[in-house]
């Protein structure tokens, strides 16, 4: 990779640069694939044409990076460019079936709604570690949170969280739209993004996300909540419901994969917008593996 390509995409460029890298053949494929990324935060329809030529590239990371980038920032009519390639493998499959659902999460369109897991982790809380839960109060950690583009939609610092668990920091943010009057009725009747997981890197405030939160109603007035990996794995189920004002929900990780074995219980109060869990308990291998 070049000293000027780098730089390119070390400051804030336009989108048509990023567009020109991604659709030239003879750059890196590296920076051809980030410059897909940025296209998927910065968004607007020149962002998507770029991506939507991606998807036809041939060569398999820039294909699924431009799938997701638009699952990230597409209308309703990409899900149709979002076919998969033929003799696509089990992971480029997966990458496109899931950038269909967020465009339809994003949008609230009720198609291509997640499937919870076979089965879900059993959590003895009395053998297990407490995770350590506290409000975000530093205000340049609130700011980034606020700032970010790394979510399918615009964060809320309001009732943030930070949850270490054995030295490991992340960071629970809820979508800025469950502040707008009528969220609680929206998300009770259309599937929603409802926040994110972010990981802070060491030593800095530069956010990456690592779950996305998706909700789904599940037909008797309670709420399905999905903690979903940029891949498409679910990571996390669980249920909620509004009772007099407040959401009170649980999730726990989904069984069979690697990783530690999680417990959230915890309500959301829709006014004025806090967020706390009462249990908050992990198992098994440590949150960095």
């Amino acid at each position: 990779m070049s000293d000027a390509s780098t730089e390119v995409l070390g400051r804030a460029a336009s989108t048509a640069a990023f567009a020109r890298i991604l659709a030239d053949e003879t750059a890196n494929v590296t920076l051809r694939a980030r410059a897909a990324e940025a296209l998927g935060r910065a968004g607007g329809h020149d962002s998507r044409a770029a991506l939507a030529l991606a998807l036809h590239s041939g060569h398999t990371r820039i294909v699924r990076q431009a799938a997701s980038s638009l699952g990230r920032v597409g209308i309703a009519s990409d899900r149709d460019l979002l076919t998969v390639p033929s003799k696509a493998g089990t992971q480029t499959t997966q990458v496109f079936a899931f950038a269909r659902a967020l465009i339809s999460y994003r949008l609230g369109l009720g198609t291509d709604l997640l499937s919870p897991p076979k089965r879900l982790n059993r959590i003895v809380t009395s053998k297990s570690r407490e995770m350590t839960v506290d409000p975000v109060r530093s205000p340049s950690m609130r700011a980034a949170i606020e700032s970010t583009s790394v979510a399918p939609s615009r964060l809320t610092a309001a009732g943030a969280l930070r949850v270490t668990c054995d030295g490991v920091e992340t960071v629970v943010a809820l979508a800025r739209d469950l502040r707008r009057p009528g969220a609680a009725e929206r998300v009770q009747h259309s599937n929603a993004v409802v926040g994110c997981v972010l990981r802070p890197s060491r030593g800095t405030i530069d956010l990456a996300a690592h779950l996305f939160l998706l909700s789904q109603p599940a037909g008797d007035g309670s709420v399905e909540l999905f903690a979903v990996r940029r891949t498409g794995l679910v990571s996390m189920y669980g249920t909620g419901f509004f009772d007099h004002g407040e959401f009170l929900f649980d999730l726990r990780s989904a069984a069979d994969q690697r990783g530690p074995r999680m417990l959230l219980v915890g309500r959301y109060i829709v006014d004025p917008g806090s967020l706390g869990f009462s249990q908050a308990y992990v198992a098994g291998p440590s949150v960095a593996d």
